[in-house]
C-alpha cells in the first residue's frame, strides 16, 4: 500500500467532512510537537491537515481558529483553518481536535 493511500485511509473519518477530492498525494511533515501533520496535494492547492493535543475541544479549537482567521483578514500572514462542509472548524477524534 502506498504512502498516500495509507495515511488517507488513517484520516478517511476527517477528510471526509472536507471537499478536497481528488487528494493526489498525501504525506507527513517533519516536525510537530507531539504529531506529525500531513501535507495534501489537492486541486485547491496544497494543505495541511493537523491534530491538535492542546485545544482538545472542538469549541476550544474554535476560538483558535477564529483568531487566526481574525489576523488574518486583517493583514496578518499567518495560517488559516478552513471550515468543512458543515460550517465547522474541526473535529474531535481519538481525543484530539482534527483541522484542515
Amino acid at each position: 500500500m502506498s504512502a498516500t493511500r495509507a495515511l488517507l485511509e488513517r484520516h478517511a473519518a476527517i477528510l471526509q467532512r472536507y471537499d478536497l477530492r481528488p487528494i493526489q498525494e498525501a504525506r507527513e511533515l517533519p516536525g510537530g510537537m507531539f504529531l506529525k501533520p500531513v501535507l495534501l496535494t489537492t486541486e485547491r492547492g496544497r494543505l495541511v491537515l493537523r491534530g491538535t493535543q492542546f485545544r482538545a475541544t472542538p469549541e476550544r479549537f474554535a476560538f483558535q481558529a477564529e483568531l487566526m482567521q481574525f489576523a488574518a483578514d486583517h493583514g496578518v500572514r499567518c495560517p488559516r483553518v478552513l471550515r468543512d462542509r458543515e460550517g465547522c472548524w474541526g473535529w474531535e477524534r481519538d481525543g484530539l481536535v482534527w483541522a484542515v
